[in-house]
């Protein structure tokens, strides 16, 4: 593992580090979110809306992730940047909204 670090006066470019996955890797689907908040972190459910042996509709918890909030208002900005770039391209395709 490599532990050499940049001084803190330096920027790093996050998109030019090495990316590998981990072996907890996980990739699921998700049609329904819940967040919450502390003092401390921000806190979002990933869960999905769905039908259970009874046939009654179900809200499953699939993910929980925990972040700061500086981390959660970042991925507040990637998130609507991401959005909105999806809309520029596709929405025009969609008369319908999420429900």
């Amino acid at each position: 593992m490599n532990t050499k670090h940049k001084p803190q006066d330096e920027s790093v470019n996050i998109n030019e580090l090495p990316q590998q996955r981990a072996a907890d890797y996980l990739s699921m689907y998700s049609n329904h979110a819940q967040m919450g908040f502390s003092p401390w972190d921000v806190t979002i459910f990933f869960c999905e809306l769905t039908e259970d042996e009874n046939g009654d509709i179900i809200r499953e918890q699939k993910a929980r992730v925990v972040m700061s909030p500086q981390h959660a208002i970042a991925f507040s900005k990637l998130l609507n940047n991401t959005v909105d770039q999806w809309a520029k391209k596709h929405a025009s395709d969609r008369q319908d909204g999420p429900a």
